[in-house]
Formats: structure tokens, sequence, C-alpha cells
């Protein structure tokens, strides 16, 4: 073998391997384009460099060039496709007519067929060139040099036999070495470049599920103090991407005070690998000024060999809306459960205050002609009214307090109440009214929607030092179901607003969380019960609804209340004059477990001419009435009795006569008075405390007319 031959290939093998891994140098760092551009540029690259390698050839005769251009062709051919390889050899067969000699038909001809078997080999093998095997590449060199060595037979007739010997085997020695290598380089970046793609392809997969989701991704290389916060980490706190850094303390001091320490100290104990999982709530501050709430949670991916931490990766998620619909739920608990006591303890003052007021109708009616003494009756009166009132708020804080329950305009109550509303608001404040074009119409108490105006707007009043303005609007809102399911202590849905905002001092976030604990007030000792919102609550939350408040200091207050929505116009009330009620007399069965409240009931009914059957319980009554059924003309029953509650005896003797006129009494009824019952229109319901009058009048009608307990309702005559 001539060695020098041998060292020109060499030589010419060598440069063409180092131009090469100079372009996968320079191809890795370049910028992703798009495929066609990438495929012209990657073949221009590779014509140059065959070009480069053609500079530098093995002059065998005049007009007679040996390089590597068939190793770069066919590889090309093989892993670069038909556009870059049909680029680069253009250029190479290009150059190689400028050349000329006698061998340029040759050179023309292994540019075409070099280039074309690494193409046709390409589609024709199973195997993927980058899991090619070095025999794989070997073999494949042998065989595309093969094919050039016959090409040889082009030369004149003279110089075949010569290059045949001469330059064959040297040829077919290094040649296919160089396209071993040349493939497993070009197999190398390949498979590079497919795992940056795939790593690429499944970060944007992974970026895109996270921002889909509204969680942002954080990245902190605990060595070079360099972090990473996601765009979506930037835009839920209201930013664009370039608008804030990414620095660890630019984010630190976006943490609420409150919360920092917190922060800092479960990240700790996760760095110091106490806790798996760093995980923290915490608040941060928003570019308009805001908090939101966020959900931290991140993980060390790597330590040292001394166990400490070299980089930790993360997620922020908005969880504002689940701490909010968290804080409703545990308001609403706290309610629940001051709500029961209130009504409890009403229960009991009502029935104080009945023996109070009806002992005080008895000496009134005994007392006409002693001025005197009427005067104390009638401020006793007073005073136990009075206290009355307060028993209907704590009634209305708790819910338990009975409603007529109708479709309403919630424009016609506005505009029904904005009477008394510019009596209770006056001076330099004015109150101006934005309703809704469509009225909503809701499902409520008017009664009750008028106590919630008036309690806001008193609210609000209050609230307004000197001048100012109050407005009240109407509207409709659509809450929606995560994920298309209910859940939540909001139920989703349609809701009609009702909303009064003011001018006012505004509140503070310790007094937001506290605003409708009932007895708390801000006003000054003598000035204000701390029933007025708590009051608010319970109605609203009465009729299925919910109430939220939006308020800074200094930027005044927006209470909202959410009624649900419902189809169909209003209901119009019946319209004509009540017959009178004739006066008779009658038996009357009397079940109050309470003594006092037992004996001034059967005071009342005896002075005005009604014979009474008494009875301690529900049990008790059950047996008074079996022995006098024929006799009795209606029940008296208290909705809260011991061994049976008036609903159970009221079931058990409406089994014996259906057509008994049944009357329940309470002062709390609690959930013994059920939808079934009420939707049942058989009986009435009287409200502790009892007012003589009223107690009367409402026997009276009920025996004196002949169907009036067949149209009244639980709703109505509790009205």
């Amino acid at each position: 073998m001539d060695t020098t031959i041998l060292k020109g290939l060499l030589n010419n093998a060598a440069l063409l391997l180092a131009m090469c891994l100079l372009y996968d140098t320079v191809a890795l760092s370049r910028e992703p384009v798009r495929p066609a551009v990438r495929d012209a540029v990657s073949g221009f690259i590779l014509g140059v460099i065959g070009v480069a390698v053609m500079l530098n050839p093995l002059q065998w005769y005049s007009g007679i060039i040996f390089d590597t251009r068939s190793v770069l062709l066919c590889v090309s051919g093989l892993f670069f496709g038909p556009v870059a390889t049909a680029v680069a050899m253009g250029m190479t067969g290009a150059y190689r007519f400028y050349l000329g000699g006698s061998g340029t038909l040759v050179g023309i001809a292994v540019i075409a067929a070099t280039g074309g078997i690494g193409m046709l080999w390409r589609r024709l093998r199973r195997t993927a060139p980058e899991d090619f095997s070095f025999l794989d590449f070997y073999v494949f060199g042998l065989f595309v040099h093969a094919v050039m060595m016959s090409l040889m037979l082009l030369l004149p007739g003279g110089l075949v036999a010569e290059t045949m010997l001469r330059i064959g085997l040297p040829v077919m020695t290094v040649y296919p070495v160089a396209t071993v290598l040349l493939g497993k380089l070009m197999a190398g970046r390949h498979k590079r470049d497919q795992t940056a793609e795939a790593l690429r392809e499944s970060e944007e997969r992974w970026q895109f599920a996270l921002e889909g989701s509204g969680d942002g991704v954080w990245d902190n290389d605990i060595r070079t103090g360099k972090n990473y916060y996601s765009d979506q980490c930037k835009r839920m706190l209201g930013y664009e991407p370039d608008e804030i850094g990414d620095s660890f303390d630019a984010w630190l001091n976006r943490v609420h005070p409150d919360d920092r320490e917190r922060v800092l100290e479960e990240a700790q104990r996760h760095l110091r690998g106490e806790v798996p999982v760093y995980v923290a709530e915490f608040r941060i501050r928003c570019r308009d000024g805001s908090y939101k709430w966020v959900l931290s949670r991140g993980k060390v991916m790597a330590r040292n060999e001394r166990g400490e931490p070299l980089r930790i990766v993360g997620t922020h998620s908005d969880i504002t809306h689940r701490k909010l619909l968290e804080e409703q739920l545990t308001r609403s608990q706290k309610m629940e459960a001051v709500g029961q006591l209130a009504g409890g303890v009403a229960h009991d003052f009502n029935n104080i205050l009945t023996t109070i007021i009806g002992r005080a109708y008895l000496l009134e009616s005994r007392l006409a002609d002693q001025r005197d003494l009427l005067a104390h009756v009638e401020q006793i009166t007073m005073a136990a009214e009075r206290a009355a009132a307060l028993t209907q708020r704590l009634l209305a804080f708790s819910r338990e307090e009975v409603v007529e329950l109708r479709r309403l305009s919630l424009n016609d109550v506005v505009r029904n109440s904005s009477d008394l509303l510019s009596r209770l608001v006056c001076g330099d404040v004015e109150i101006t009214y934005r309703l809704a074009e469509t009225s909503p119409v809701v499902l409520a108490d008017e009664v009750r929607l008028s106590q919630i105006l008036m309690n806001l707007a008193a609210n609000a009043r209050d609230a307004i030092s000197g001048a100012g303005s109050i407005l009240i609007s109407t509207d409709t809102s659509r809450i929606e179901c995560p994920g298309g399911s209910p859940g939540g202590d909001v139920p989703c849905g349609d809701y009609a607003l009702l909303s009064v905002a003011d001018t006012g001092s505004g509140l503070d976030e310790g007094v937001r969380e506290r605003i409708f604990e009932p007895f708390f007030t801000t006003k000054e000792v003598g000035k204000g019960t701390g029933l007025g919102l708590a009051v608010v609550y319970g109605i609203v939350r009465q009729h299925n609804g919910f109430i939220s408040v939006r308020s800074e200091p200094g930027r005044g207050t927006t209470f909202t209340v959410h009624l649900p929505l419902v189809e169909g116009a209003p209901d119009d009330r019946e319209a004509g004059v009540e017959a009178p009620v004739p006066r008779g007399d009658g038996t009357i069965l009397v079940a109050e477990d309470e003594d006092a409240v037992r004996a001034l009931m059967k005071a009342i009914l005896v002075e005005n001419g009604y014979r009474v059957i008494e009875a301690e319980n529900g049990v008790e009554a059950v047996a008074r009435f079996m022995e006098n059924r024929d006799g009795i003309d209606a029940v008296l029953l208290d909705v809260i009795m011991p061994r049976m509650n008036g609903r159970q005896a009221c079931e058990e003797i409406v089994k014996v006569r259906p057509d008994v006129k049944i009357l329940f009494v309470s002062g709390y009824a609690g959930d013994f008075l059920d939808a079934d019952l009420q939707k049942r229109g058989e009986n009435g319901f009287i409200q502790k405390p009892l007012r003589p009058g009223e107690f009367i009048s409402r026997i009276r009608q009920t025996l004196g007319t002949a169907d009036s307990s067949r149209r009244g309702t639980i709703h109505d005559l509790a009205s």
C-alpha cells in the first residue's frame, strides 16, 4: 500500500471530521427554525464542508482527485434527508464541475451516487440511522465506497487499472472507517437533538398543563442563587412577564408580612430534610396592591453528598377563591352555632315575655278607671315590647322566625322601601338607585327583604361622616360550578343581587372578618346592639342566599346580597276586604309545657268566653283530645314540648279528626315546623310572645270562619 496515498486520505478524512465537529457545535447552538429553512441551511453548511475538503484533495493525476466528499454525502443522505443532501450535492457537484479535468464525469457521478445511496439506505432500512451500530455503519461505508470504486471504470482507459490497484485498498480502508466515525458523530448529535426535543415538548406540555390549571412554576438553584418564575406566576399577580424580576428577595418581599416568617420556616424545614415536601399557604401582594392567597408547593430535586440541597422546584396555585367560599363556611358554621344558642334563648325569653305582656293586658282591662296605676302598666308593656323586638331580631338572626315566601320583584321591594329609606337616611347623605332593567324575581318574604334594606342602609349611613352618598342597586349574576358539578358552601346557579354601597370610612380586614358576628359593633357604647348585620346575615341565609362584603379603609363599603333567582312573574296579593269574624264561644285544648304561659293563655281565653282544657305536654294533649274528641273546637299546641312535640301531637290528633282546627304556638319553631307541614296549609302559627289582642283575634278567626284554617298557611298566619 502506498503510504503517501494513505497519509493523504487520512489527512482529508481528519479535515472532514474536524469540520463536521465544528458544524455539530454550531448546529446545536442554533435557535429553532422552520423545518424547510433548517434543512436548507444544513444543506448549505454541508455543501461548504464538502467544498472545503475538496480544496485539500489527494491529487492523483491531472484532473483526477480523491477527497472525502463521498463520506460526507452518504452520511448526509442517511441523516439529513433529501433537501439538505440535494443542496450539498448541488454545491459540491458545481464545484467539481468548476475544477474540470479528466475525472469530472467520475467526480459528479460519485457525488450523485453516494448521496443517493445514503437517502435510499435511509428509506429502505427499518432501523433509524441514529440507532446504527458500528458494524451497521461500517457495512454501509463499505457498500458506498465499493460503488464509488466501481465508478472508476468511467476514467480514461489507461488509468482505470492503476487507480484500482494503487487507490482501491487505501480508499476501502480509510473511507469506511471515516464513514463509521462521521456516522456515529451524527447519530450522537441526532440523539441529543431528539432528547432535547422530547424534553422541550415535555416541558411545554407540563407548562401548558400547569398554566391551563392556573398554576405557576418556580425553580431555585441554591448553588448559584439563580431563580426562575414562570409567566403564569407573574400573571397570577397581575404582572406581565417583563414587569417583575426573578430574584428570590423580590418575591419574598411581596409575601404578606404576617405570613413571611412562617413561609421561610416551612421552606427551611424541607431544606433541612425534616418534611418530605414544602407546603405553605400565604398571602402575596399583587400589582394593584391587593393580596391573593397562594398555595406554594416544592421539593428538593438534588442534594450533594453531605445532604445539602442544591435545587428546589415547585408551583404556585391561586387559592384565593377557595380561602374565601372556607371563610364563608367557617363563618356560616359559627353563625349556625350562635344562631342555635340565640334561638334557644329567644324561646325561653319569649315565654317570660308572654307572661309579662299577658298579665299586663289583664291588669290593663281591670284598671281602666285608675289612670295612675294604668300608667305603670303601660310602662311595663312598653318595656316588654322592646324586649320582644329584641327577641325577634335574635330569631331573625337564627333563621327560626317563620316567613311568608312569595315571588317578589326585587325592584318593587326597593321602590316600596324608598320612602322609609329617605326618612332613615337624611342630612348630607344622598341615596341613589340603580335598578336592573329587567327586575330580578326572588322567592322571599317582603318584610324581611325590607328589613335587610333598612339595616344595610342604616349601617351605610353610620359609616359616613359628613357628606356622602349611598347607592342601592339590583342586578343578576351566575355562579358557575367548578368542573361542571355543584359543590361548596355556595351552590352554583343564577342569583339576584341586591347591593348597598356607601362612600364611608370603610372597614379593615379585622373588622370585615367579624362584621356579621352577633353583638359585634364598632360603634360607641349605647349606639348599637351589634345585631343589625347579624340579622341581615340570618335573613339572607333563611332565604338560601349569601352575602359578601367588599371594603377597604377610606374607600367605602359595598354589601352584596345574593338570593336565588326564580322564574316567572311576581305574585300578586289577592285584593279585597276581609269579612268580619263573628264572636262566639267554644272549647279549646291548650297544650303548653310552661305553667305560667299555660295559665296566662287559659286566663285570656276564659276572660273572652272560651272553655279551656289544659295539657302539659304532647302526650297529655293527645290523651285529652281522645277523651273530648267531639267537644273540642280548636287545639293550641306549643311546638316544643317534652315527651312529644307539637308536630307529633298534631299528627296523632288529625288521625282521629282530620278536620280539627289547629294553631301552633312557639317562640322558637326550630326544625319542627318543616316544609312538608307548611305546604299542607292546614294549620296556623302564632309567634310568641303572645299579644292578647292578636291572640284572641286569631282564635276568633279560626273558630268563626269556616274555611279560614284551610286558606291560611303557616306563612301568612305568622305575618
